[in-house]
């Protein structure tokens, strides 16, 4: 199986919308995701490796494009790799300070019951947590370094709680959703060098600049195949397409190192053999 790693640069916004509706004229605005579905970055990078093999979409293969392995994308900042955030985890901070708690599988006590099957109990919060607090908000992704520390504390506890999303910057080990940035567009009658009526659309896409600074987020792919496209996979260094709009990003087969951040840590393997 060979193995390769991209990293991708988008040039513009990327336009990654949901399932809702979205028809020009209607009244109806486009509504963006959150960040990038896997299918997207799938369907794109499927193209460009069926391009650079003559462009030649025959059933054969299609095939083997569908049997190539993609992973991501990740966010890749300054080379390194942000996961989503665990969902096991909850903030307070009510009290102006910040106190994470692990949500784990707690036994009931006498009388307590659920519908949950048989042999399976219900992940709470420790019993000497109030619960009567609203949960704080939590940094979308994390790094592979706080990840691992998370993953390795299973009572989470001495946990520094990670800060609020207002107050992270790039680099941290913790990082936003990107933005989502509108942009309003009209369709243009030739013949009267005027709008058309009903013809006033929006889109939505996520920037990725990180407010215009010089080092934003970059996606981070993982890409495998035994057939001819992993061989091509390991050569890919041209502008193609993301997303809606045919929005442009700059496509690169990264060094050797740039496996570091897919690879599980050490310290996460020999935990989970100890509680398999």
């Amino acid at each position: 199986m060979k193995v390769a790693y991209l990293s991708i640069t988008p040039h513009d916004p990327i336009i990654a919308r949901d399932g809702r509706p979205f028809g020009i004229g209607q009244g109806i605005r486009m509504r963006s995701l959150d960040w990038p579905y896997p299918s997207v970055l799938a369907g794109s990078l499927r193209t460009m490796l069926g391009k650079m093999n003559g462009g030649s979409f025959n059933e054969s293969v299609v095939e083997l494009l569908k049997a190539v392995q993609i992973s991501g994308p990740m966010p890749l900042i300054k080379g390194q790799i942000y996961l989503p955030a665990p969902n096991d985890i909850l903030v307070n901070d009510a009290d102006d300070t910040r106190q994470a708690y692990a949500i784990r599988p707690r036994e009931m006590k006498v009388d307590e019951g659920c519908d949950l099957p048989e042999g399976v109990i219900p992940a709470m919060l420790p019993e000497s947590v109030q619960d009567d607090f609203k949960p704080a908000e939590v940094p979308s992704f994390w790094s592979v370094e706080m990840m691992t520390k998370w993953l390795t504390n299973p009572k989470g506890r001495s946990f520094d709680a990670p800060p609020h999303p207002d107050e992270i910057e790039a680099g941290d080990s913790f990082q936003n959703l990107p933005e989502k940035e509108p942009r309003t567009h009209v369709k243009i009658d030739p013949s009267r060098g005027a709008s058309e009526e009903s013809m006033l659309f929006e889109t939505i896409g996520l920037d990725l600049s990180l407010n215009g600074q010089k080092d934003g987020i970059q996606l981070a792919a993982r890409v495998e195949s035994d057939s001819k496209f992993g061989d091509l996979a390991a050569k890919i260094d041209p502008f193609h397409t993301l997303g809606g709009e045919r929005r442009l990003a700059y496509w690169k087969t990264e060094e050797a190192e740039a496996q570091k951040g897919w690879i599980c840590p050490d310290n996460v393997a020999k935990a989970l053999v100890h509680h398999g």
